[in-house]
């Protein structure tokens, strides 16, 4: 089964799907937030000076280089859009993002859908409500990435959920995934200039990017019983899961809990049947 992947930035995949990536090659990572601003040439930010950029231009011409490397590794196939990072001015409208997925989405051929849950940094939370959008006009499920590092902030996975449960969204949570943590860490090192700056970053906790990554289904009251994403739920199952059993159980008694929570009640077999 092959993966649909929605990055909002040329990194965001491998930092926080890396080892779901494997477990499903030729795969598609779509990076929004890949295009040269205006001037690109001569416009700079404190973030890209700081990774030892120039300019915008230089800086989005090395990303997308180590994209591309770090795609190899994943044995995924990178799709790099026109929009332009957030750090160089205005967003784009969000009408433009939910257009460019609904077509991104009618040539998805069947892949599973994995998007940014939306946590924390405008961008993320743009295109994860963008996405979400085109998902729901096409009446179809996803799987939503929590983004690391960002998750490790306090409170910022539980203010997001709340967010998208009060909109009329079911999110079901799925066993972390893990595997090799020298093999993602030289997934991440591709990403030369960025992952020094996290590692030095004192609002982020850098080391949560090789913590198990975490998913969740996500879906419409009324697309609740349709549209599942099943084959690709085996990724989450033995022997890659992480958990011990105990604690599985424990999940398990608490996505069972009626009306308790942010999680609907469905248990992860419910998924694979």
């Amino acid at each position: 089964m092959k993966l649909l992947v929605i990055s909002p930035h040329l990194d965001d995949a491998a930092l926080s799907c890396a080892w779901l990536l494997q477990h499903h090659p030729w795969s598609r990572v779509v990076s929004v937030f890949a295009g040269m601003p205006p001037n690109a040439l001569t416009v700079s930010t404190d973030w890209d000076r700081n990774c030892g950029f120039a300019s915008a231009g230089a800086a989005i011409e090395a990303r997308r280089y180590e994209d591309g490397c770090a795609c190899q590794k994943l044995d995924a196939d990178p799709i790099w859009l026109d929009f332009a990072d957030g750090q160089y001015g205005r967003q784009p409208r969000q009408a433009a993002l939910e257009e460019q997925f609904e077509s991104i989405l009618e040539k998805a051929d069947g892949a599973v859908v994995v998007i940014p849950l939306g946590l924390h940094h405008p961008d993320h939370i743009a295109v994860s409500d963008a996405a979400l959008v085109a998902l729901q006009r096409q009446q179809r499920t996803c799987i939503a990435y929590h983004e690391t590092p960002y998750r490790a902030l306090p409170g910022v996975v539980e203010k997001r959920i709340t967010c998208l449960t009060a909109a009329g969204f079911s999110l079901q949570a799925l066993s972390e995934l893990s595997g090799s943590i020298a093999w993602k860490n030289g997934v991440v090192e591709t990403y030369a200039s960025q992952w020094p700056r996290l590692q030095i970053d004192a609002l982020l906790d850098a080391r949560d990017v090789l913590r198990p990554e975490r998913f969740s289904t996500v879906a419409t009251p009324r697309q609740y019983r349709r549209d599942r994403p099943t084959a690709v739920m085996r990724s989450f199952r033995r022997p890659y899961l992480v958990s011990s059993q105990p604690q599985l159980d424990k999940n398990h008694r608490l996505l069972r809990q009626s009306g308790e929570g942010s999680y609907e009640r469905e248990t992860y077999e419910d998924w694979n049947s």
